[in-house]
């Protein structure tokens, strides 16, 4: 039975922006999609190796489909490598990639624009760049796909409205506004991946698959049928506007969940639940006697491990002080809907008590790992009580002079994660940066969740009020200068230093200038 006074209240919320046609942007999202590919990956090559021989290190992959002059591919490497800069290094000398995007872009001068950002900014190590049209199906043998019509409705110049011309308009040029269409060779998602190109393979994971096609995503969705059923996309990102070649909304989502994905329209600073006994007519755009003229879309596997991280982080909105509250609440009930597998318990899978009895030459270091397994699982899956002990064995590695060992930081890093994401403790933002302060010298990852937490606990929410916050937050070096003589920040002095009108150094700032672009 559908919640109608919830779904009420999301479409008070919401219908605002839609009706106005204010579309947030999918990279604002971005940072909180990447925590779940960083906060495993720091350490994760050792904890493989002493837990775990079976589980492989995997490249993040990234699909950019309908990538224009690669602005969402930017976000992402921009995200990754800030996040995990020493992570990233290493794989390069070792010779591995740890991120692969695959930028994918059929117009011709945006596929230009495309290459020469990509040489400029250097993403050879970790980009692959492919000028192809992307659709439900490859091309057949002697097929020409033809690619241009800028109609007369657009500036001139204006690219976004080229698409895949008809029968009819390459007959008669009359009909469409381009000197110069293009033939194409047209591709599936799923055809990308049989023909491995960019160093794909067919059974390759996707961290993200991200499609912008201008009122064509339904179709590019249907191509991804193989993909996206074997359950191998941990996020999906999709846009839908009211077009005439725009597939309807309600069947893309109905399609989705029989994948076992739930979606969200993706709001500022909160999500709103589609899926399942969620959807309202409102949701149906525009030539369907809905509201949507052009909004994002983000579904994610109801089980996946990260999804309450990206809900405590995210969802922040001062005025909507119910939406994380309902997302939790849509996902439980997706949940219910679609059980998972069940997957044996840290406890179950491991020897825990063994472990943590071996010898070792650095105690705190030993503890780091136990707590890292407890609240990873790896190959298991953590249950609250597990995580709740996890916190513990990192208190306990945290203990002492960060001189000492490596794992104090690395310890006080995710102690951080547990208070901000509210996996392993009570949701505390004030803890979290408390602790994200001590490990931040040390661990860039802790430097940048620092900066989303004070975000959130300053409530920059609305667009007006983002820049004039920017000058009233601490500085993470400030706070972690105050810890000597081996003696932690105390919560309240955390507290009373994010009050002072203090600016972020200038890495930190740029950073958080990108995120809020």
């Amino acid at each position: 039975m559908p919640h109608w006074d919830l779904i009420a209240y999301m479409l008070r919320h919401s219908l605002p922006l839609l009706v106005n046609n204010y579309k947030t942007e999918a990279d604002r999202l971005l940072p909180y999609l990447a925590l779940g590919s960083l906060r495993r990956e720091e350490f994760a090559h050792q904890v493989h190796r002493i837990f775990d021989d079976q589980v492989e290190e995997m490249t993040t992959v990234v699909l950019d489909v309908g990538a224009c002059d690669g602005d969402f591919s930017a976000e992402v490497i921009r995200t990754m490598s800030t996040l995990d800069p020493a992570t990233a290094e290493r794989e390069r000398h070792a010779g591995r990639k740890k991120l692969l995007v695959v930028g994918i872009e059929p117009n011709p001068s945006a596929y230009a624009d495309l290459l020469g950002r990509a040489e400029e900014r250097g993403w050879s190590d970790n980009f692959c760049a492919l000028n192809l049209l992307m659709s439900s199906q490859r091309s057949q043998p002697g097929e020409e796909v033809v690619f241009g019509g800028l109609t007369a409705h657009h500036d001139r110049g204006y690219r976004m409205g080229a698409r895949i011309l008809s029968a009819d308009e390459v007959q008669d040029p009359g009909k469409w506004q381009d000197a110069t269409p293009v033939i194409l060779e047209r591709h599936s998602v799923d055809s990308l991946m049989e023909d491995e190109r960019c160093g794909l393979s067919p059974l390759q994971a996707v961290y993200l698959l991200k499609v912008d096609c201008e009122g064509h995503d339904g179709q590019v969705l249907l191509g991804a049928t193989q993909l996206l059923g074997s359950g191998r996309v941990k996020y999906l990102i999709f846009e839908h506007i009211s077009g005439a070649d725009a597939s309807k909304l309600d069947g893309i989502l109905q399609r989705l969940w029989n994948f076992g994905y739930g979606c969200f329209i993706i709001m500022d600073r909160f999500l709103t639940p589609l899926s399942e006994g969620w959807f309202h007519p409102a949701y149906r755009d525009r030539n369907r006697g809905g509201d949507v003229n052009n909004i994002d879309v983000f579904c994610v596997n109801p089980h996946d491990p990260d999804l309450r991280a990206v809900i405590e982080g995210y969802v922040t909105h001062s005025r909507a002080d119910r939406a994380k509250e309902i997302a939790l609440l849509a996902i439980e009930e997706w949940q219910k809907a679609k059980p998972g597998k069940r997957r044996q318990s840290v406890r179950e899978a491991h020897d825990i008590d063994r472990i943590a009895a071996l010898p070792a030459a650095d105690v705190r270091a030993q503890a780091f790992f136990v707590g890292d397994l407890l609240r990873s699982g790896y190959s298991a899956l953590p249950s609250l009580k597990e995580k709740r002990e996890a916190l513990r064995w990192f208190q306990r590695a945290a203990a002492g002079p960060l001189e000492e060992s490596w794992a104090v930081a690395a310890s006080a890093a995710e102690i951080g994660m547990c208070y901000h994401f509210g996996e392993c403790a009570p949701r505390d933002l004030l803890r979290a940066m408390h602790w994200y302060a001590i490990a931040s010298p040390y661990y860039t990852v802790a430097q940048h969740l620092y900066t989303l937490a004070e975000m959130e606990v300053d409530d920059v929410t609305n667009q007006t009020g983002f820049y004039h916050e920017l000058g009233a937050v601490a500085t993470w070096e400030q706070i972690a200068e105050s810890r000597k003589g081996g003696e932690h920040p105390s919560v309240g002095e955390t507290s009373n230093r994010c009050n002072n009108k203090q600016m972020y150094n200038t890495t930190t700032m740029q950073y958080l200038l990108a995120l809020l672009r």
